[in-house]
């Protein structure tokens, strides 16, 4: 019948725009990782990490024992046992809203108020409710790792 063939063309068109899209992603992903693999500095820990000439944002890759002789510097006097802690800072490159509000006295009883929204992309730590914004058309990724702390002694 005509009423099972219009919806069954239409989840085959939606079904290829989605196939398409869901390829596209997976291709940036591969090229990214392909990338960071290129881009990769991997140290033995066992080296002096002094030596090595590298920028605040080159990737590296540490393998080795790790040790402490304890607090260096003087902060805090009473902790004097070998300690090591490892902070994990996770950040996402997100969609940021920004709400504007422009006022203008109309009369002396009455003011125009005009509320706009801009949105910028940047990275953040928290995550950012992209369910939240004004307008819609703007996705947030959910945030695969969540930032810890581990501390050992």
């Amino acid at each position: 019948s005509f009423g099972g063939v219009v919806p069954g063309i239409a989840m085959l068109a939606a079904s290829c725009g989605m196939l398409w899209w869901n390829e596209g992603r997976t291709l940036r992903e591969e090229r990214m990782l392909r990338e960071a693999k290129k881009a990769v500095l991997s140290i033995d820990g066992d080296s002096p990490l002094a030596s090595i000439a590298t920028g605040d944002d080159t990737l590296l890759h540490v393998t080795g024992e790790l040790k402490s002789r304890g607090l260096r510097d003087g902060v805090y006097p009473s902790v004097g046992r070998p300690a090591l802690r490892l902070r994990r800072i996770a950040e996402a490159y997100q969609w940021k809203e920004s709400k504007h509000v422009h006022e203008e006295r109309v009369s002396s009883t009455h003011v125009k108020r005009e509320t706009s929204y801009s949105y910028s992309t940047g990275w953040s730590t928290r995550s950012i409710d992209s369910g939240r914004f004004h307008t819609g058309g703007h996705h947030n990724p959910t945030p695969q790792v969540a930032p810890h702390t581990h501390v050992a002694e």
